[in-house]
């Protein structure tokens, strides 16, 4: 074997494999959280009634459309919770990134109801995920996230709690992220400008007067 290190770009090495962007300007967190906004607003502000998502299909495709956005938002909340433990496993970094004050801070300004119903886990349905406590959130709604996954899993019964736990997990991203990287403010003004006035809140847009 020999050794490789003295490889560049322009002397046999390749091309680099890294592009040099900031989290500010990660697509991620600007663009892949546009995404999540555009799918709440088009199917995400009616709730689900009783079994709508079971016997018509289009809840059924609406409940899939807002089933991709959470895995989406899911993926954000990974990479940022990368950023604070990168050698621990998934759940394990979202755990830490939960209990987090600044994250606890975004919990309580996004207006997360707090008590919400346990989440049972898909693989081991005697355990279950509490959301107590604002440091409960991140863990509870990444839950939401490995059942979905798992098949055999109701659309029926789970429509509701997607729509409504998106709504929060979006916004709790939103807050999270103008307080931890203040410029992103800016970047999120190229991806999505008229949502400005209400600070890129999706609830805030929701529970606002009907234009006349």
């Amino acid at each position: 074997m020999v050794a490789a290190g003295w490889l560049t770009p322009d002397r046999g090495g390749g091309d680099v494999l890294y592009e040099p962007w900031t989290s500010t300007q990660d697509p991620l967190l600007t663009y892949g959280l546009a995404a999540v906004t555009d799918t709440l607003r088009n199917d995400g502000r009616a709730a689900f009634q009783g079994g709508q998502a079971l016997y018509e299909p289009v809840h059924w495709l609406r409940f899939y459309r807002l089933q991709a956005a959470y895995m989406l938002a899911c993926s954000i909340l990974e990479r940022i919770a990368f950023r604070l433990a990168p050698n621990a496993g998934p759940t394990t970094k979202v755990n830490i990134l939960g209990r987090q004050p600044q994250f606890m801070s975004a919990v309580q300004s996004a207006g997360v109801p707090i008590p919400r119903r346990a989440v049972y886990r898909a693989d081991n349905p005697r355990e279950r995920v509490n959301l107590n406590k604002a440091d409960q959130f991140a863990n509870w709604a990444y839950q939401i996230r490995s059942n979905l996954v798992h098949r055999g899993k109701s659309a029926s019964l789970e429509a509701e709690l997607v729509r409504t736990a998106l709504i929060d997990l979006h916004d709790v991203l939103r807050i999270y992220l103008q307080a931890a990287i203040p410029s992103i403010s800016d970047t999120w003004m190229h991806a999505d400008p008229t949502d400005s006035i209400r600070d890129w809140r999706i609830k805030t847009e929701f529970n606002a007067p009907p234009d006349n």
